[in-house]
């Protein structure tokens, strides 16, 4: 099965590109021509499919081909899923508990808002966006309906349908096959921008303060990123009675950490929810969903990942998102 997907994607990539930003009307990225013909000839002599199929007869013959696989929300939340229509291009897809998310398309390159669902195992996407032209007002509308089914380690486009201003519906006539890879978060985060993990956050250099209601008690805190006894450190100064907590600078917090040295960058989120990576006895466990009630201070190591700090019932916590 794997070999017939990628025999009718490499075959048809460059067609649906070229479909693709007609559709969109926007500008992206295209192949040179000795690429393309290098790919054609590959298929000429391998495929035995129909290598003109688009649009509903793509989609049919997909689903003929797959084993459709049961899809439920926490495996879409707790994975990162990626899509490589070509080199150094990845687009995403970030989704949530809440039954939104977001879009991230490498192509265009643009970011759209999305609520989903799961129905029978398929996987229903509504896209958002506020379109450019003729819209003077910047009216945001539901731009597209996607469908995919879960083959255990990715999600496939089986359906999808296209809206404008003016109310025109159409089945775009894609040619190649949608696939979004299934990558463990922690794995694949190293390679991602901060986009990828928050909806809801502002990224800033370490040698500026962060400003904003960490424990919500409707004060505005104040956070510094410090060194203290040679050790990164995180002060935060308490809005309201201006008492100072340390965090790290040699003090053990929470799961042993005295040390933030490591951190290169560090930023606020403002999300309801976010993933911890369970670690036990050393090994990775596998992750698992982290509510937040206020907002909370991300800290990164570029490649490396890192956690977040967020105060929950009564106390600063560490969240780890990193192996």
């Amino acid at each position: 099965m794997n070999n017939i997907l990628k025999i009718i994607f490499f075959s048809l990539l460059f067609n649906s590109c070229i479909q693709d930003k007609n559709t969109t009307q926007n500008q992206g990225s295209s192949y040179n021509d000795s690429t393309v013909t290098e790919i054609k000839r590959e298929v000429i002599h391998e495929s035995t499919l129909n290598i003109n199929l688009e649009g509903e007869e793509l989609f049919a013959a997909i689903k003929d081909t797959i084993s459709i696989q049961p899809l439920n929300t926490d495996v879409l939340v707790q994975s990162v899923w990626i899509y490589n229509p070509y080199e150094n291009c990845f687009s995403q897809i970030k989704f949530t508990y809440t039954g939104k998310g977001k879009y991230y398309d490498c192509e265009i390159p643009d970011e759209y808002e999305i609520i989903y669902r799961i129905e029978s195992d398929t996987l229903h996407i509504e896209r958002y966006d506020t379109p450019r032209v003729d819209n003077p007002e910047m009216k945001k509308i539901k731009s597209r309906d996607d469908y995919y089914i879960y083959t255990g380690k990715s999600l496939v486009m089986i359906g999808s349908q296209m809206y404008n201003l003016a109310g025109k519906t159409w089945i775009p006539g894609i040619k190649t096959i949608i696939e979004y890879q299934q990558k463990d978060v922690f794995e694949y985060e190293s390679e991602l921008d901060l986009k990828y993990e928050f909806l809801d956050y502002q990224q800033f250099e370490l040698n500026q303060l962060i400003v904003d209601d960490f424990n919500g008690d409707h004060k505005l805190d104040t956070a510094e990123f410090v060194t203290i006894n040679n050790k990164g450190s995180v002060s935060i100064t308490n809005g309201k009675s201006g008492e100072k907590i340390i965090i790290g600078g040699g003090n053990s917090y929470d799961d042993g950490r005295d040390d933030f040295s490591w951190v290169d960058n560090w930023g606020i989120t403002h999300d309801k929810e976010t993933y911890e990576v369970i670690i036990i006895d050393s090994e990775i466990i596998g992750t698992e969903k982290y509510l937040l009630k206020n907002p909370s201070i991300i800290l990164r190591k570029e490649e490396a990942g890192g956690g977040i700090i967020t105060y929950k019932n009564g106390s600063y916590r560490w969240v780890h998102q990193s192996d």
